[in-house]
């Protein structure tokens, strides 16, 4: 499960961030998640709960804000943009389950919904961003 993996670097970030800013508890924090990272919020936020616990803070589940960011393709042939929920209508079950595990194989699987050009770049909804860390300075 590449929760684990992930929330691994989410805290560790997070950490570092509340360090800096002299931050001795941890409240709220808020994270932005491209909709190809497909992650599992629960299996994500458990993760993150334990591994918080494991580093001296106490900070629960329901702390964690997440979004998920859509992902949109641009076509860089006719400049046509299409949403990934559009894609999926048209590849199989085995297509979606390689581009959730390598998002950027989604170049073999997709083509623009305008013209058919596999030439697209993915504009958002990739990666994970901490958006903010709310907390109680020292």
């Amino acid at each position: 499960m590449h929760e684990w993996a992930v929330a691994e670097s989410i805290v560790l970030t997070v950490i570092q961030e509340a360090e800096k800013n002299n931050l001795k508890s941890l409240e709220r924090i808020t994270l932005r998640i491209g909709e190809l990272q497909k992650m599992e919020k629960d299996i994500l936020c458990f993760a993150m709960e334990s591994l918080f616990k494991d580093q001296g803070y106490n900070i629960s589940r329901d702390s964690f804000l997440i979004y998920e960011e859509p992902a949109v393709f641009k076509c860089n042939f006719c400049g046509n943009s299409w949403a990934y929920a559009e894609a999926l209508n048209h590849i199989s079950e085995e297509e979606k389950e390689f581009i959730h595990f390598i998002p950027e194989v989604a170049h073999g699987f997709l083509k623009c919904s305008s013209c058919g050009s596999a030439d697209f770049e993915l504009e958002k909804g990739r990666g994970v961003i901490v958006e903010s860390i709310i907390g109680e300075t020292c």
